[in-house]
């Protein structure tokens, strides 16, 4: 559905709305399906994003309007990187992870897998987080967290 709320043909500047598509890009299952059928998949990058000198990207991604990812980072595939995100310098980002709005890491910091980061999350500089971590809102990571981990929220 295109800016003006009627299906039909999108012309240059209008706003789409991919409803639940934006949850999470492609399901993970889907996109090795098409990647072992060598379709490739393109990245979508809002034209207000800052990405910097150095950016590394799979394929699949999508990243939002006035996200800011810094010099040298490595980003994987299949991944949403919402509007207003800030990814610092030297970063890596694995495969199929949400990160929500607001959220900011730091220098050096590495994010695995299937990872969920809510608005507000805050990482400092070198931290490494493992695979299949969900976070809370608002939660900041100064230490490691392993694979698989569901951190609680301290509130």
């Amino acid at each position: 559905v295109c800016r003006h709320g009627r299906p039909g043909k999108v012309r240059h500047g209008d706003h789409l709305h991919f409803g639940e598509l934006a949850l999470h890009a492609v399901s993970r299952a889907d996109f090795d399906y098409y990647r072992q059928r060598e379709i490739p998949f393109t990245n979508i990058i809002a034209k207000s994003a800052d990405i910097r000198r150095g950016v590394k990207m799979g394929q699949g991604n999508i990243i939002g309007a006035n996200t800011y990812i810094g010099t040298q980072t490595v980003i994987g595939d299949n991944n949403l990187i919402s509007y207003c995100a800030v990814v610092g310098h030297h970063n890596v980002i694995g495969d199929t992870n949400l990160l929500a709005p607001a959220m900011a890491t730091s220098g050096s910091v590495t994010i695995g897998s299937n990872c969920i980061i809510p608005a507000g999350v805050n990482f400092i500089n070198g931290v490494s987080v493992g695979s299949n971590v969900i976070f809370p809102v608002g939660y900041d990571v100064s230490v490691n967290i392993a694979d698989s981990s569901h951190i609680k929220d301290r509130r």
